[in-house]
Order: C-alpha cells, then structure tokens, then sequence
C-alpha cells in the first residue's frame, strides 16, 4: 500500500506532452498534468479504468507486493552444562538471526524493473 505522496511521469507517443501523475493517498486522489491544466481524478475511477483496459496477467502485475533483502547471521555459544547431561560436557547451541536490510514497497509489476517512481 501506498503511504506517501508518489510521482510518475507518462510520456506521450507523439513526444510533445508529457502527464504528470502525483497520487496523493491520503487524499485518496490521483493529479494529472498536462502543460498548464491540472485535474484530480479520484483512486476508484483509476482502479476502475485499469481493470477496464488491462489483460488478466496484467492485472496480476499490479499487485502491491513487499519484498525484504535480509543478512543471516549464524552464532555458535558453547555452554558448559552442570544438570541433566554429564557434567563439564560441551552443550554447542546454533543461533540463526535474519537481520532485515531493506525494504521496498512498490506493486508487483515495477518492483524489479528499471521504471521509477518518486
């Protein structure tokens, strides 16, 4: 899910006007720009002309996913036990920790692409 204020730039095919899409999710709107004209469009009506428009794999692509780059790191303690198993026997205990590094947040359809969002 979209927390923050997102920019994307659409460009036209004929290279002359470029849209400016900055979705506003606490607004619950999308602002489109063209040259000088600004307009707001609500989320549904964008939700609704994608699943107007887009094939069903397409629509599987848009998916809001997550995806967590982690580090494991492995610990080996040796503790020496005095109870229950011979006494001055080695107990070794394996740690494993997954430390997470980043985080990224995006739909399924960009999350490993080059496409960039703002």
């Amino acid at each position: 899910m979209i927390t923050e204020q997102q920019n994307l730039i659409l460009t036209d095919q004929s290279g002359k006007n470029d849209i400016e899409c900055i979705v506003k999710p606490e607004k619950d709107v999308v602002e489109l720009k063209v040259k000088d004209i600004t307009c707001f469009v609500r989320m549904d009506d964008i939700y609704a002309l994608a699943l107007l428009i887009l094939k069903p794999d397409q629509k599987d692509s848009l998916l809001p996913v997550q995806q967590t780059t982690i580090r494991k790191y492995f610990k080996q303690h040796r503790v020496k036990v005095k109870k229950d198993i011979k006494k001055g026997q080695d107990l070794v205990v394996n740690c494993e920790i997954d430390v997470p590094l980043i985080v990224e947040q995006n739909i399924k359809a960009f999350l490993n692409s080059n496409k960039i969002i703002v």
